[in-house]
């Protein structure tokens, strides 16, 4: 049995940094800015996005697997219940306080399609997986190796198709879960020395900067009038560049988890400290900008203000999220946490549940 791990700072210096490329990366795509015609705004909202959100999901998704892969737990019933309660809590959060300013059927595409559904797609799926990872465990435990590579293939040719077809839905968000936790068990079995390249900080940054450059340049590239069909044509194969299932960026995402795993950062208490906001900040930034979108900012008309306007709307909403993220996390520690641990205890108990 490999040895069981253990939180270190930089796992929790990853989730920091990723948490604020995903808040810029759903600005940018909510917005429309790499969807506009080419500009210097949409340049850089495009920089921002090429390995953005898409590339952090999966480097969570493979952080995520990298423990879960060691935890002998099984049923996790508590771990579901503390996480599904912290969801709850966000979620009545963001519920109030969208549907206060925007009414219960606005029928707004923003609202509807985006603030109230947005991130939860990585929810729903994480928290399936916090169900069903102890059947996966087993299974990767008594699979032969070259069975395991052949199932890692076959889920790796569905995600690609799903990537092709843009075929966006639960079961494929789930999928996509699978895959990474399948694939980083397979890696498992050799301790994690090699994913392409071996698992060297120089190895995983070349990969991970080869495929921003190709994003960001090639996607550049299809902006260029005449270069394709049209504009549409042009988004089109931006979204297969940086959707959800993008190969490339899953790529991506394995290399960044790989890079921090190998990276030398002392313990630091106070990112350790910092890192509990993370999830805070991922459930409400979204929330966030729906006040902003509902007072005329950070619209639809975003893509094109001054590049000086451009750039201090993202930091200040950026700010703004961390500032939302760390109250909200303080005031569920304090308040909220000990009365749901309270009726969590009370849940286990009853049904004898650990």
């Amino acid at each position: 049995m490999m040895e069981q791990k253990k939180r270190q700072s930089n796992f929790e210096l990853l989730r920091i940094l990723l948490i604020f490329v995903i808040v810029a990366y759903h600005l940018m795509l909510y917005t429309g800015c790499f969807f506009v015609g080419l500009s210097k705004n949409m340049v850089i909202g495009f920089f921002l996005s090429s390995g953005g959100a898409i590339t952090a999901d999966y480097a969570f998704i493979a952080l995520t697997s990298y423990f879960l892969l060691e935890t002998r737990d099984c049923p996790v019933i508590r771990r579901f219940l503390s996480f599904g309660a912290q969801v709850l809590t966000l979620y009545v959060i963001r519920f109030v306080v969208i549907r206060s300013l925007w009414g219960l059927n606005t029928g707004n595409w923003f609202v509807e399609d985006f603030i109230m559904k947005g991130a939860w797609w990585f929810v729903t799926s994480y928290m399936i997986l916090l169900l069903i990872y102890p059947v996966l465990n087993i299974i990767i435990e008594k699979m032969p190796r070259a069975i395991h590579g052949f199932v890692c293939l076959v889920l790796g040719f569905w995600f690609l198709w799903n990537g092709y077809t843009l075929q966006i839905n639960t079961i494929n968000d789930l999928l996509a879960f699978v895959f990474t936790y399948m694939v980083m068990g397979y890696l498992r079995r050799s301790n994690y020395r090699r994913w392409i390249l071996p698992t060297k900080k120089r190895w995983m940054a070349l990969i991970y900067i080869a495929g921003f450059l190709f994003t960001f340049l090639f996607g550049l590239y299809v902006k260029i009038p005449g270069v394709v069909a049209n504009e549409d044509v042009a988004n089109e194969l931006i979204q297969h560049l940086i959707g959800k299932y993008a190969p490339i960026q899953f790529v991506m995402g394995i290399a960044v988890f790989f890079f921090f795993r190998s990276l030398p950062v002392k313990q630091s208490d106070k990112i350790n400290q910092f890192a509990k906001n993370v999830f805070f900040i991922f459930l409400l930034h979204e929330m966030v900008m729906g006040v902003y979108w509902y007072f005329g900012r950070l619209d639809g008309m975003y893509p094109y203000y001054s590049t000086k306007g451009f750039l201090g709307w993202l930091l200040i909403y950026e700010a703004s999220c961390l500032v939302v993220g760390v109250l909200v996390q303080k005031l569920y520690s304090r308040f909220l946490a000990p009365l749901w641990g309270t009726v969590i205890d009370w849940i286990c108990k009853k049904c004898s549940f650990r």
